[in-house]
This record gives structure tokens, sequence and C-alpha cells, in this order.
């Protein structure tokens, strides 16, 4: 960033550890404000957990991303995207 983040009383930095090239990571935690519902706004913050899949995982599920990316999905089906 080019200024300081203004984070005021809604939210405070996570500590940040980089990993080796080398880790390999089986999940991730997403977090949003995302919608709940088609016309309403959220104002809490909510977060679920994700299997990453492997490549190979991803492209039989006909998923497709970049090589920046990784695919990532929740096998429990207990969390959804809104369409």
């Amino acid at each position: 960033l080019d200024e300081p983040l203004d984070l005021a009383f809604s939210a405070e930095a996570v500590p940040y550890k980089p990993l080796t090239a080398d880790t390999l990571c089986t999940t991730c935690i997403l977090a949003g404000w995302g919608k709940m519902h088609v016309y309403a706004d959220s104002y809490h913050l909510r977060w679920t957990t994700l299997s990453i899949l492997t490549p190979g995982e991803c492209e039989n599920r006909h998923a497709l991303h970049r090589e920046n990316e990784f695919c990532a999905v929740d096998l429990t089906r207990k969390s959804v995207t809104l369409e």
C-alpha cells in the first residue's frame, strides 16, 4: 500500500508469516462480508474453511483457474456461494 490502511474499530491486522515454496497446504480459510440474501447487505464478517484441490482434482471438477491461482472447494457442502 502507498498509505497505511485505517482499520478504525472494525478490524485489526493479522500477523503474516510467509510459507516456503515446498510447504503443502491442504486447507484455506476464506472470510468476507458477502451477501447472505439477494437484496440484503451484510454487516457481519463470515468465514469458512475450504479444501485446496490439486490441479488434477480441479480439472476433474471442470473448474478453471489461472496458473497463479489455486482451486478450493467446500467438500462438506456446509457453505455455498450465493448466485
